[in-house]
Parts: C-alpha cells; structure tokens; sequence
C-alpha cells in the first residue's frame, strides 16, 4: 500500500516475457505438451460460420465512450465467401446464434479465413451492441478456460 500511495500506482511484479529463458512452471523446467488434442466438431446446422470476437485496437474490452462508438457496427468477412451471394450489400446484416441477433454493416476483409466472421468487441449492449449475447457458455475441451471462439452464427438480412 505504501507504493500505491507514494507512486500513485503499484509496478506488478511478474516478468517481462512469459517463460524467459524457457523455463516454464514444472518442476524440470520444461514444456508439456497437451496429452491429446480433440478435433474441432463440425459447425452446427444453420450456423456455418465461426464467430470471432477480437479486440480493437482502440479500446480495452468495453472501456470506450458512447461518442467513440462505431454506428452502424461493422463485422467483416472474406471477400470470396459464398455467404455473400445471398446477402444484399446495401441492407444491414444480421449476425445470429442461436442465443439471439446483432445488426452489423458487413465488411470485405481480404485474408481473411472464408469460415470465419469478424466482429470487434467491446461496444455497448444498452447501444445496441454486445457481442457476447450471441455466445453461448461454454469451457474449452481441457477445461478450465472459457470457448469463446467456439460460437457459430450465420448471416441474414
């Protein structure tokens, strides 16, 4: 507490880079390797496309103001997905899981995986965003660790 009130802030005390030297948090040292890896299932019916939910660059998760944040929301998707062949461009988009609905302009974004749907995080539910709506909870297959890449959703306008 003294540093806090001395400094105005408390240096956390970890290392600059994870696992410096390769050592890592066993006894020897050394790296374990997962005793199995498990196939990602199939996407579900009706939900063909993975729903990424990335950071932007700037805002920390939802620490953004209103004034800052994007109308209409953007979600981007590969320039040579299928799924724009029943899309009208210049309507809105809707991203929907089986939890609920989230209107979006879509984007082309070259590169980008043709399975995949990107939304950046971090606008407002009482804004008409939140992206987390649409994900349902689940814990990653070794467990302890929240799935949040493991939503599909399809698009309809």
């Amino acid at each position: 507490m003294e540093e806090l009130y001395r400094r105005g802030y408390v240096q956390v005390k970890r290392p600059a880079v994870s696992f410096e030297g390769l050592r890592f948090a066993h006894s020897d040292g050394r790296y374990r390797f997962p005793e199995e890896l498990h196939p990602e299932p199939p996407a579900p019916d009706g939900y063909p496309l993975r729903l990424l939910s990335l950071i932007r660059i700037e805002a920390t998760h939802s620490q953004m103001l209103a004034e800052d944040q994007i109308h209409p929301r953007k979600a981007y998707l590969a320039p040579d997905r299928r799924a724009w062949d029943s899309l009208d461009r210049s309507r809105p988009v809707l991203l929907i899981s089986p939890l609920g609905q989230l209107e979006v302009q879509l984007m082309e974004l070259p590169g980008l995986h043709p399975d995949v749907v990107v939304y950046r995080r971090g606008d407002w539910l009482k804004l008409g965003g939140g992206v987390n709506q649409l994900i349902a909870d689940a814990v990653t297959d070794h467990g302890w660790g929240a799935a949040y890449y493991a939503q599909h959703i399809r698009l309809e306008n």
